[in-house]
C-alpha cells in the first residue's frame, strides 16, 4: 500500500509540474503577442501563432494524465480536489494562450499603419494581465491560499481599466470616424485582456478549492464556523452559498 501511496504521490506531483510548465509557456505566449503588437513586430506574431500548436498539445496531455490519475487511481478528498483543480486550471491556461494568439493576429492585421494613438493603456492593461497571471500560478505552485486571494483582488484594476479604455476608444471613433478600424481591434484586444483577468482569477479560486473544497472560501460564513468538509456539496460550494 505505502508503495502504491507514494507512486500516486510522484504522479500528482508530475502533473502539477506539467501544468506550472503549460502555465509559464502561455504566459511567454501572451507577452509575446503584446509585444509585437505595440512594437508592430510582424515575426514576433507569426511566431506566437505557431506556438498555439503547441500549448494545445499540451493541454490534451495533461487533461489525459488527469484523466488515468482518476481512473486509476480514484483519490479521495484533497487528491481528487487537486486532480479535478489542476484539469479545470489548464482549461484556463488553454483559454490564455487562444487570446495570446488572437492578439497576435490583431497586431499583423494592425502593424502596415501607425497607430492614431500611443499604446499605453493597452499596455498597461497587458502588462497588468500577465502578472496576474503569473500570480496566479504562484498561488497554484505554492498552493498558497493567501496568495490566491490577494492575486484575484488584481482583477478588479484590470476591470476598471477595460471599462476605461472601451470608453475612450469609442470616443475617438466618434470624433474621428477614420480611427474606426484601429480603435474596434483595439477594444477587442482591451476585451481580450480582461477575460485573461478571469481566467486568472479562476485559478485562483481553483486554488482556493483545493485547499478548502470551497472557491471562494474568503467570502463563505459557513467557513469561519465549520471545516469546510462539513459544508461541501457537488462541485465545491457550501450549501446556502452564494456567487460573487
Amino acid at each position: 500500500m505505502t508503495s502504491v501511496r507514494t507512486a500516486f504521490t510522484e504522479q500528482l506531483a508530475e502533473l502539477k509540474q506539467n501544468a506550472l510548465r503549460m502555465g509559464e509557456f502561455v504566459g511567454c505566449m501572451l507577452r509575446d503577442a503584446l509585444q509585437a503588437l505595440v512594437a508592430q513586430d510582424v515575426v514576433l506574431a507569426q511566431d506566437v501563432r505557431a506556438r498555439d500548436d503547441t500549448a494545445d498539445e499540451m493541454d490534451e496531455a495533461i487533461e489525459n494524465q488527469s484523466t488515468r490519475l482518476l481512473a486509476l487511481q480514484q483519490p479521495m478528498a484533497r487528491d481528487l480536489r487537486s486532480v479535478t483543480a489542476t484539469l479545470k486550471i489548464v482549461t484556463d491556461l488553454e483559454r490564455v494562450g487562444d487570446y495570446a494568439v488572437v492578439i497576435a493576429r490583431t497586431a499583423i492585421t494592425l502593424a502596415d499603419k501607425p497607430f492614431f494613438k500611443p499604446l499605453e493603456d493597452t499596455d498597461r492593461m497587458g502588462k497588468m494581465a500577465l502578472r496576474i497571471v503569473s500570480d496566479a500560478m504562484v498561488a497554484f505552485e505554492t498552493e498558497s491560499l493567501e496568495t490566491a486571494r490577494a492575486t484575484r483582488s488584481q482583477d478588479k484594476a484590470i476591470d476598471e481599466l477595460w471599462h476605461h479604455l472601451e470608453a475612450e476608444l469609442i470616443d475617438w471613433m466618434n470624433r474621428e470616424p477614420s480611427t474606426i478600424p484601429q480603435a474596434a481591434r483595439l477594444i477587442l484586444v482591451a476585451r481580450y485582456l480582461e477575460r485573461i483577468g478571469d481566467h486568472a482569477k479562476n485559478i485562483c479560486e481553483r486554488v482556493a478549492f483545493m485547499q478548502t473544497g470551497y472557491r471562494k472560501p474568503w467570502r463563505q460564513a459557513a467557513f469561519q464556523a465549520q471545516p469546510a468538509a462539513q459544508g461541501e456539496v457537488a462541485g465545491g460550494e457550501p450549501r446556502g452559498s452564494e456567487e460573487a
